[in-house]
């Protein structure tokens, strides 16, 4: 289990961030993919630069935002009647040695991009897709006083 001190990286598009305000988009989970988690990456880790690099194809500066493990898990989501909980894991990754995910959860239901969940909310006639913005709006608003410019490799 990741500590809760330690820090994540979500990089980001350029298309997320405008005018200082971060998009609720950046923390989707694609239907398509039938995604299980947002990708981020471990700053504790050796391979930090390089995977960063990488998952930027090498364009500088790189954005991301730098998001804490503990103050993710604490996130609440006070618009919902729904208990809704994020979690961070390892997630293992052949060519991103730092890879990582945040999972979410509401009422202790995995949430899966593009699948069905029992929701409070949905038996009161709120659309999924109104819940799921509500819950990517907290974390949008979360990290956009947290991104960070890495303009080179050793300048993370």
């Amino acid at each position: 289990m990741m500590d809760d001190k330690e820090n994540v990286a979500r990089l980001l598009k350029s298309v997320w961030v405008c005018d200082g305000e971060l998009s609720p988009a950046a923390f989707n989970l694609r239907p398509h993919m039938r995604e299980t988690y947002i990708s981020v990456l471990r700053e504790s880790c050796d391979s930090f630069p390089d995977d960063v690099k990488t998952v930027a194809h090498g364009k500088y500066p790189a954005l991301y935002a730098r998001l804490n493990v503990g103050e993710l898990r604490r996130l609440e989501v006070e618009s919902l009647e729904d208990e809704v909980c994020f979690d961070v894991k390892e997630v293992d990754n052949a060519y991103l040695m730092s890879h990582a995910g945040v999972f979410i959860y509401i009422n202790k239901q995995q949430i899966v991009g593009g699948e069905p969940f029992e929701s409070y909310e949905l038996k009161h006639g709120i659309s999924a897709d109104s819940i799921l913005l509500s819950i990517r709006e907290v974390l949008a608003e979360y990290a956009k006083n947290k991104i960070v410019k890495n303009f080179k490799d050793n300048n993370i």
